[in-house]
């Protein structure tokens, strides 16, 4: 059975829905839906709600604004206006959390902003997509929803807020990073005491532990490198993942420069969520640009000769100057990795074409129904 992809661009103002046949690798385009804008990072509403499955998009144009469309038919829902560009979108109970350079905002008609810079300095500060390279950049939540965290790149923070019974958030902690690592992407154990941090500068995975108790506090554990050789001068660290059940995370750089290589990297995790000392690096075929983002699905057991419990199928983006060529190379790519006891990180499909021009953020979409339901939309 198909499973269908969805991909943004950096160069194309398009959306690209893409079927992965996973019994017999391939990758093709099933067709593009016109956009404002380049979207380069893309989420969709949570699994197990009572509610219609909808895709969300941060984007580049202007006016600044946070998209939605319905699935699957994909047709737009609407936007809501935002101060600064966004990075990323979290999507928790009826609230969409956009993190993005100088600000963070909550919407259900926009109900708090959470400014980055000095107070009084919002009105001056650069609300472009340059921001994202020293401002704020993500937002991931605890398992309960009760506590979020922020990377803000160029201070070398993570803030840690307690979420409302309204949605809006408090700042109870914040954790300062290495000097020179620029925190750009986070993500939570389902315990809620680990917090894992990618940083763009340094190309670390820094662990930190997170108590609630006395008070909200963070302390850095441990750290590991996010490439297998070189300097850290030549990657950017960029996006990493929690594999279901928790047991590893997958971590990616991009090439600092056009013909420098990125690289995958695998952790395995205790039972505590932290770091148990296996590894495993796979170079990646160039630099990926501005992308090397990815998306993770465990592969169905029915399909996989080692323990299902650790198989994904991996969705990666390539954003290399090659994918702008006449013969373009691919703007997206489908890997596998069956477990530590495998063959290592694989590539088994990719999808090249003019169309694209690079990707810039893919996800692979939840099942859902055939027919589509009443918008639900209270975010936008």
């Amino acid at each position: 059975m198909d499973i269908d992809i969805l991909s943004g661009s950096f160069t194309s103002f398009s959306l690209f829905l893409l079927a992965f046949s996973p019994l017999n690798p391939s990758l093709r385009l099933l067709r593009t839906v016109p956009v404002v804008g380049p979207h380069q990072y893309i989420t969709q509403s949570p699994q197990g709600l009572m509610r219609p499955h909808a895709v969300y998009a941060t984007t580049w144009a202007t006016p600044l604004a946070l998209h939605a469309w319905t699935l699957p038919s994909l047709a737009h829902i609407g936007s809501t206006p935002i101060t600064a560009t966004s990075s990323c979108i979290t999507i928790l109970d009826s609230h969409a959390y956009s993190m993005g350079g100088p600000t963070g905002e909550i919407h259900k008609q926009k109900i708090q902003e959470i400014p980055f810079v000095e107070s009084g300095k919002l009105d001056e500060a650069d609300k472009t997509r340059k921001a994202l390279r020293y401002g704020s950049h993500a937002i991931e939540f605890t398992a309960d929803g009760n506590h979020g965290f922020v990377p803000v790149l160029g201070t070398e923070d993570i803030h840690a807020y307690k979420r409302g019974t309204n949605g809006t958030l408090e700042r109870v902690a914040k954790a300062k990073s290495h000097a020179g690592d620029g925190p750009r992407h986070v993500k939570v154990h389902p315990n809620g005491e680990i917090v894992y941090c990618v940083t763009e500068h340094s190309n670390k995975l820094d662990v930190y532990t997170f108590n609630t108790t006395p008070t909200p506090s963070f302390k850095l554990v441990s750290l590991q490198p996010l490439y297998a050789s070189g300097s850290a001068h030549s990657y950017r660290g960029d996006t990493l993942l929690l594999a279901p059940p928790a047991n590893q995370i997958f971590t990616t750089t991009r090439g600092a420069m056009h013909l420098d290589p990125g690289y995958f990297s695998v952790f395995s995790l205790s039972a505590s969520g932290l770091l148990s000392g296996q590894v495993e690096y796979y170079e990646t075929s160039t630099s990926g640009g501005k992308a090397h983002a990815i998306d993770l699905l465990l592969k169905m057991s029915s399909t996989v000769d080692q323990d299902p419990a650790e198989s994904v199928w991996i969705v990666l983006t390539d954003n290399d100057p090659c994918t702008q060529t006449p013969e373009p190379c691919a703007s997206v790519r489908i890997y596998e990795w069956d477990g530590w006891n495998g063959d290592g990180i694989r590539e088994v499909a990719a999808s090249a074409g003019t169309e694209m021009q690079g990707g810039s953020h893919a996800v692979f979409l939840h099942a859902h129904a055939d027919v589509e339901e009443v918008v639900w939309h209270d975010e936008l």
